[in-house]
């Protein structure tokens, strides 16, 4: 009887063993990455009224969140298990645009647009961000930026622009870190796209 239940004990004491061993297993790590956020945006040369500029979060789709994503054929899109970004793309396209837009003499004050009532500001800015993502439908492989941004005005938040931004820059290597670096670039050229826009309309609207 006592050999049985030496038995008995032992067999039970197996998964025990099983779910500590496998518990202990080593995990793999996840990396995450930044922009190094080096945008130099041109300074406006024109001489405009000092207006101010809020600018709300920009959306984006569920399916970003902080993942690096990469692109195989134009309807299906994959992710990184292992390769994350520090932020949800989302918020870093937002800050690079007030960081940009803050040093390009466009407006004399640029801020995140939640933080203060909309009657703060003389305009409006909001964005959907569509593509943030490694693409490899093309050769060379590029990182890809797409946005949407429109204006308004703040006072009576009629809309006086809109426009569809897109950028890409190709791939040196096929690290993470060579994603980072070319999506950093492709940023850079997308405000200074915006930029262009948005003096543009300013320039006609006063």
């Amino acid at each position: 009887m006592k050999s049985l239940l030496f038995h008995i004990l032992l067999l039970s004491l197996v998964p025990v063993c099983i779910t500590g061993c496998l518990s202990r297993s080593p995990k793999v790590p996840i990396h995450l990455y930044s922009l190094e956020g080096s945008w130099v945006v041109p300074e406006t040369a024109k001489k405009l009224p000092p207006l101010s500029l809020g600018v709300y979060g920009f959306d984006s789709p569920s399916s970003i969140e902080s993942r690096m994503l990469y692109r195989i054929l134009d309807v299906e899109v994959g992710y990184y298990d292992y390769d994350r970004w520090v932020d949800p793309p989302g918020e870093i396209v937002t800050g690079a645009f007030v960081k940009g837009l803050s040093g390009s003499g466009l407006f004399s004050r640029v801020l995140r647009a939640e933080k203060f009532p909309q009657s703060s500001f003389s305009w409006i800015l909001t964005g959907s961000l569509e593509r943030f993502e490694e693409d490899h439908t093309t050769d060379p492989a590029a990182a890809h930026i797409r946005v949407r941004l429109e204006m308004y005005q703040a006072d009576s938040y009629s809309r006086i622009w809109q426009k569809s931004l897109s950028a890409r820059e190709a791939l040196q290597g096929d690290s993470a870190v060579d994603l980072v670096r070319a999506m950093d670039k492709a940023l850079g050229r997308i405000l200074i796209q915006a930029k262009s826009e948005m003096e543009q309309i300013l320039t006609e609207k006063n």
